[in-house]
């Protein structure tokens, strides 16, 4: 997305990398816990700092983290990362990874650049953070399950809502290669699942077919992306709001009526775009067409729908304070970018707090085998944390 960034003469990436071994050592695949990534947080930031909350998750097997440095003042900067990563499973890796590998001028393991790499050069500016003479405070927010729709950052933006003195600017450290994205599309999933009626197929009118009602679905579906590709955005690639019909199952034998069907779709919607009305839309299909239909021959026909997740976009903040303060920090003055992925970003704009997406690595290596980030990203991704720090002190 970006060119890379150089090591300068004066960049000591050790401590980085010390921590990043650690990070990429604790398990926190999405779903399951991230106690091991927030323990070693809360261990390292805790001593320098000013305030330090754990919001638990209901399970109490994950947590967000949110820490304080500096005055109890408004006007705060939050640098936030998300602590999950995505699965390995069924993935080809040429090393274990949980163990981080150096190979030639990059490390590698499972989060080394979404995003454990860019908590690594948090961490290890604590003693900076914690020193500084900080004229307005700066607070480090560590989330759960952002891989599944940001889900940790909900509530923890519910939190910050109700500080008094909340964070006004937030980076979001995920890997665009230290390059500056202030819009990214939002991510809304959905399953629809048909019940019906079972019978034997040579009778068909004596059923209620789910799966035929599920096929005219993910034809509306595809007509509806088909359409919304006139709906462009040149600041995005691909230009328009995309579409996936992911996941599909109904029937048991080729001579039973399906009674029940089930499809899961998401859509990828431009800015401009965003919102419930193509989801309502096609609910409203569903339900006024399609169930009507099976409940002509079986008035107990019924549509389930659930949302396994919906993460709202990130609109592009016209002279944006958190944007002007890292094109500040970084000394740049080349546009800021779009992203194709989803971030916690959003939900922290959602509550009134300016918000851009800036971190070491590319995105183009995360969710892969053999992930890794460059050397010198990181001693960027660090560089930037400690201009940071400087820019905001006194």
């Amino acid at each position: 997305m970006f060119d890379p960034v150089p090591i300068g003469d004066n960049d000591d990436v050790s401590g980085v990398l010390d921590h990043l071994a650690t990070l990429v050592g604790s398990d926190s695949t999405s779903g399951g816990s991230n106690m091991a990534v927030v323990d070693h947080a809360r261990d390292v930031l805790e001593p320098g700092a000013t305030d330090v909350h754990v919001q638990a998750h209901p399970d109490g097997d994950r947590a967000n983290l949110l820490v304080r440095f500096g005055p109890d003042a408004p006007d705060g900067v939050m640098l936030s990362a998300h602590t999950d990563c995505v699965p390995v499973t069924g993935q080809d890796w040429d090393s274990d990874p949980f163990e981080l590998v150096t190979v030639g001028d990059r490390v590698v393991g499972r989060g080394t650049t979404d995003m454990k790499g860019f908590i690594a050069c948090v961490l290890d500016a604590a003693d900076e953070l914690a020193t500084a003479d900080l004229a307005v405070p700066v607070f480090v927010a560590l989330s759960w399950d952002e891989e599944l729709g940001a889900l940790g950052a909900e509530p923890l933006a519910e939190h910050l809502a109700g500080l008094d003195r909340p964070p006004s600017r937030a980076v979001i450290g995920e890997p665009t290669s230290m390059g500056i994205v202030n819009a990214h599309k939002s991510v809304r999933a959905y399953t629809y699942t048909f019940h019906g009626l079972g019978g034997h197929s040579s009778q068909p009118d004596g059923g209620a077919n789910a799966l035929r009602a599920l096929v005219r679905l993910g034809a509306y579906v595809d007509d509806v992306a088909a359409e919304q590709r006139a709906v462009t955005d040149d600041r995005f690639e691909p230009p328009f709001t995309t579409f996936n019909l992911a996941m599909a199952s109904a029937g048991t034998a080729i001579n039973i009526i399906p009674d029940r069907a089930e499809l899961t779709f998401e859509y990828r919607a431009l800015p401009e775009v965003d919102g419930p009305d193509l989801a309502d839309r096609i609910e409203a299909y569903a339900r006024d067409e399609l169930l009507a239909d099976l409940r002509r021959t079986h008035p107990e026909a019924r549509l389930d729908v659930v949302s396994p997740g919906v993460l709202p976009a990130l609109h592009a903040e016209r002279d944006g304070d958190a944007e002007r303060l890292v094109r500040n920090v970084l000394g740049t003055g080349s546009p800021a970018e779009t992203a194709p992925f989803g971030t916690d970003a959003a939900r922290f704009q959602a509550v009134g707090i300016s918000s851009v997406v800036c971190g070491p690595g590319d995105i183009a290596i995360a969710h892969r085998p053999n992930e890794s980030v460059e050397v010198s990203q990181l001693a960027a991704g660090r560089r930037f944390v400690s201009d940071l720090v400087a820019t905001l002190s006194n």
